[in-house]
Order: C-alpha cells, then sequence, then structure tokens
C-alpha cells in the first residue's frame, strides 16, 4: 500500500474503502511475515503494513482537530508504521502492534509539533480554557471516565466548536524555537530541543513498557473495580495520562494514603 499524498476527502473514502478488509494476522503468521520483511522481503511488507494500516488510521482520527489534515496525519502514521518495522525486535515477546503504536503517534505528534506557530491568547480565552479543564475534572471525578467534548460543552455552556478551539488555541500557543525559560533565553534549552532529546525511548524502553502493560491486563483479572481503575490511572492505561496519588484520591474521594494503600495492595 502506497504512502497517499495530499488525500481529499474523496481520496480518503476510496482509501478507507481499500483498507476495511486487511486482515487480521495471529502471531505465528505476524512473526513470519516479520521474518521475510526483515529479509526485503517487499510482498511480505505490504502485506505486514496493509494489516496494521485500520489502526494508523484509527490513532490519525484522535489528532484531526489539532491543525492537519486527517490525510496527512495518516501519511504520518505511516511512515512510523514503517519505521516500527525497522526497529521490530522479533526475539522479543510482544505483537507487533503493541510496539508499533508508539512510532505511530510518535510521528503524528512530530508532525504537529512542525506546524505549530506562535498564538497569543487573550485573557478572555485563557479564562474560557480555565473554565474548560475544571469541567474537564469534575466530569472525570463523577463519571471516573474520560468526558467527552460534547459533555464539557455542555458544562460550560458553549459550543463543541468553542471546546474545540480553545484546546488547539492551548497547542498552537508553544513555538517549537521558543526558550522554556524566557528569563534565561541564552541558556534556556527551546521546546523542541526537549522534544527531540525525550520524545523517541529507545527500541528497548518500549519493550519494557510493553512488557509491563502485560503484566498489569493479567493482574487486572483478579482486581476489584475500584483497585483495577486505580492501576489504570496510576500507570496511564486509562486515557493515556499518568495520575498520581493525590489526583487519584480526588476523583474517588478518599485519601492520598489510601489510594496508595489499594494500589500496593493491587499490586502485592
Amino acid at each position: 500500500m502506497d504512502k497517499k499524498e495530499g488525500l481529499d476527502e474523496k481520496s480518503l473514502s476510496i482509501y478507507f474503502k481499500e483498507i476495511e478488509n486487511a486482515p487480521r494476522l495471529s502471531r505465528e503468521e505476524e512473526r513470519e511475515i516479520i521474518k521475510r520483511a526483515k529479509q526485503g522481503d517487499k510482498e511480505a511488507i505490504e502485506k505486514l503494513l496493509y494489516a496494521h494500516l485500520p489502526f494508523v488510521v484509527k490513532i490519525a482520527k484522535r489528532y484531526q482537530e489539532y491543525g492537519l489534515p486527517l490525510g496527512d496525519l495518516i501519511n504520518e502514521g505511516n511512515i512510523g508504521l514503517l519505521k516500527a518495522l525497522q526497529k521490530f525486535d522479533l526475539s522479543k515477546n510482544v505483537r507487533f502492534l503493541s510496539y508499533a503504536v508508539h512510532w505511530i503517534k510518535q510521528r503524528i505528534k512530530k508532525a504537529l509539533l512542525r506546524q505549530a506557530k506562535i498564538v497569543k491568547i487573550t485573557e478572555g480565552a485563557r479564562s474560557k480554557l480555565k473554565r474548560i479543564k475544571e469541567a474537564e475534572l469534575q466530569l472525570l471525578q463523577k463519571n471516573i471516565r474520560e468526558p467527552t467534548i460534547e459533555e464539557i460543552a455542555k458544562l460550560c455552556n458553549l459550543s463543541v466548536e468553542e471546546v474545540k478551539n480553545a484546546y488547539v488555541a492551548a497547542i498552537k500557543e508553544i513555538s517549537l524555537d521558543s526558550p522554556v525559560n524566557p528569563s534565561e533565553e541564552e541558556d534556556s534549552m527551546s521546546w523542541g530541543e526537549i522534544i527531540a532529546q525525550t520524545a523517541l525511548p529507545s527500541p528497548e524502553e518500549y519493550y519494557k513498557e510493553i512488557e509491563k502493560k502485560e503484566l498489569l491486563e493479567k493482574i487486572f483479572s483478579v482486581l476489584t473495580e475500584r483497585e483495577a481503575k486505580i492501576i489504570k490511572l496510576y500507570y496511564g492505561f486509562e486515557d493515556g495520562n499518568r495520575y498520581n496519588l493525590e489526583q487519584i484520591g480526588r476523583i474517588f474521594g478518599i485519601s492520598r494514603e489510601r489510594v496508595r494503600q489499594l494500589r500496593n495492595k493491587a499490586i502485592e
């Protein structure tokens, strides 16, 4: 499957149609195809990538409100998928998708950061964003799940479009060239430099993270619902964000120490 350049709405529809019947590979099929792909077998490379393109689209859609067209996000995700194939280590007992998802997201995020511009946010916009973030936390505490944009908009008495625009403005306010600490501009690193240094963990770190997640998934099956929820929030499995003990305590209405006890009990 070739990388798609400048996909418009019609082209995207055709592309989605092309990949909707992509096969699901078993662990054994996947390993055999990757072996061949790493030896330069073009047919194996195509087959492996084709099987995972629907996942790239699914991930790309999560970022389509942040300034880049969906077609461009898919292109970047496909590049990340290729990078994952290059870096994947067959000696590790993990599925390819578990590993590839990090590279797909990484490539998309870097593309978003490349096109980010400095946008000065007015005090009114900052106040609106503060209301939105407070509503987000309130809904998270109430429902014990990540709130939808529609729920946030309703609680803030704003339109869905206003909420989306507030998030986009907050992201675009950071310039890659701007110093992290403006008061020490000469010595301060730029946001871009920090991202470049910290955004790409080594392949070994990826594998360790995957193995940790797989272990925790086994733990979840024997935990109570509350214990499992605490572990997921603490390790970032719920929404990709890692919550500290105090934040989790606020969500459940219990003390920080009680959260620590429940967490420790769950992982014993």
